[in-house]
């Protein structure tokens, strides 16, 4: 559920907005890409516990996870207009820059432990749901919604990229078969590339 429902819109979403739509396209790619990303470490985190724990458990390790008090953090800050010290910001900004190479080497350890395992039974629906039902819903939401121009094409090229890899973190953290997921993460990422290029090409994107 967690792998159809968050997706890459970070590193892969928002450089392939700006390369196709420049720093307008970027813009609105970003509301995306913060909106997911604060869904992902809240919604996301609660959903991956409940594949191990009731849900009151599961509510009570939601706040034992660091991202949901630097989300809370980062709306306080941003809604009161706090000026953050430049030492403070300085440190966050390096620990944030730490987060791409983390997820690597969690992405790296998990494929050394596959040894050639992967299951197909998981990834076909998996992978058919998040890269060719998800931008026809993507489509369909915008229609609805009345959402037009670059905030319905970088929309739905959002809504079209793969899992994003901080479900592998997810598994690994929830023992949700993390060896399975991460072979779906980098096949999805791998086949990305043509139906991100057949669903711009045919929506005319």
């Amino acid at each position: 559920l967690i792998m159809v429902m968050f997706v890459n819109a970070g590193n892969y979403g928002l450089t392939l907005n700006q390369l196709r739509y420049g720093d307008a396209g970027l813009a609105r790619a970003i509301i995306y890409y913060t909106t997911s990303t604060v869904v992902l470490y809240t919604l996301g985190i609660f959903i991956a516990s409940m594949g191990k724990f009731s849900w009151r458990e599961a509510l009570k390790r939601l706040w034992q996870m660091p991202p949901i008090y630097a989300a809370i953090a980062a709306l306080v800050v941003y809604g009161l207009k706090l000026t953050v010290p430049a030492p403070l910001l300085r440190g966050i900004e390096v620990a944030g820059q730490g987060a791409i190479p983390v997820m690597l080497l969690v992405l790296g350890m998990q494929m050394a432990s596959m040894h050639g395992r992967f299951s197909w039974r998981l990834a076909i629906p998996t992978i058919s749901l998040r890269l060719l039902i998800a931008p026809l819903v993507a489509l369909f939401l915008t229609m609805t919604l009345g959402i037009t121009g670059l905030g319905r094409s970088t929309s739905i090229i959002e809504s079209s990229m793969p899992p994003a890899v901080f479900t592998i973190i997810l598994a690994t953290e929830f023992d949700l078969q993390p060896t399975a997921v991460t072979g779906i993460v980098v096949v999805s990422t791998l086949l990305s590339a043509l139906t991100l290029a057949a669903t711009i090409s045919i929506l005319g994107l």
